[in-house]
């Protein structure tokens, strides 16, 4: 038996005027914006993922400060920091 075709509709966050709690749409925001740190090794495309991962955003109806400050904090992270394997603590 093999698994599903994951298609777009399933990777694409739900529409700000979902249903959905304001903390979900902040951790969606917050989780694509670490993945593309994580994903992009070069500043310039980030910077434009950035970007149109933002427009995008806008375009289903989020608030553009809602979670948007996560872009900002993460850009003062190393991206080498994002990708060490965190310990788990006992």
């Amino acid at each position: 038996m093999s698994l599903p075709i994951l298609n777009r509709q399933s990777l694409v966050p739900p529409s700000y005027y979902s249903v959905h709690p304001e903390h979900c749409k902040r951790a969606i925001v917050y989780s694509v914006a670490l993945r593309l740190k994580r994903n992009c090794s070069n500043s310039n495309f980030l910077e434009k993922r950035n970007t149109q991962y933002k427009q995008y955003l806008v375009s289903q109806g989020y608030i553009s400060n809602l979670g948007f400050e996560k872009f900002k904090e993460l850009e003062q992270i190393p991206r080498s920091d994002l990708l060490k394997p965190k310990s788990n603590k006992d």
